[in-house]
């Protein structure tokens, strides 16, 4: 495309060039013609350099669309403190409202549709009465939590008598905040004392709500 709007421009040049060299020898019906020919060139080069333009702009309408389709699927943060800093750039999360008398359930992690798929994973377990994941913003609910670090070790959780609460701090564009306040995590490891470890935990976790 950028050839043929060259070859154009170049007989405008040469037409120009005539007009300007009043001795060049070319006869009226020699300049008409090229003339003529200058203008096609202008007119096709004014179509194409509209059609360009059409196409940037509905590129940049595209463009437009994608960010909150992205961050629907890349936004994820999750930075804890355990007995180490722990920090994970993939989260999301999942609210399933209460039904046919069972408690609704908002979980949010590293993975909420299976079982670890890459580490550190963490994965944060809430029975819930709300509605709807908006109404449970600004409220703090008892949770249950897993961390593994690794897939062979450090591995951690939260004991049913001890919940963990979570704070669910915001939620703007499906992307929502929560805050792990401060709490005790069990180890899993064996000890060499025979006796189970624990370890603080406290952090936050962002991820985007899937459906």
């Amino acid at each position: 495309m950028t050839h043929e709007i060259w070859e154009r421009w170049r007989c405008i040049i040469a037409l120009l060039l005539l007009l300007l060299i009043g001795n060049s020898g070319c006869g009226n019906k020699q300049l008409e013609d090229l003339a003529a020919k200058a203008k096609q060139g202008i007119e096709g080069a004014k179509k194409q350099a509209n059609d360009v333009s059409q196409s940037v702009q509905k590129g940049a309408q595209e463009m437009q669309k994608l960010p909150g389709a992205v961050a629907a699927v890349t936004a994820g943060d999750i930075k804890l403190t355990l007995d180490t800093p722990l920090n994970a750039t993939t989260c999301a999360a999942r609210f399933l409202a209460p039904a046919n008398g069972r408690p609704g359930v908002f979980q949010i992690g590293t993975s909420v549709t299976s079982g670890p798929k890459s580490f550190p994973a963490v994965f944060i377990h809430a029975p819930t009465t709300a509605a709807s994941l908006q109404g449970l913003v600004g409220q703090t609910i008892p949770a249950q939590v897993f961390v593994a670090k690794s897939e062979s070790q450090g591995h951690f959780q939260s004991t049913a008598d001890k919940p963990v609460q979570l704070q669910i701090m915001k939620l703007e564009n499906n992307i929502v905040t929560c805050q792990l306040q401060a709490a005790e995590l069990t180890s899993l490891d064996p000890s060499p004392t025979g006796q189970a470890l624990t370890v603080p935990v406290a952090g936050t976790l962002v991820g985007a709500v899937q459906p």
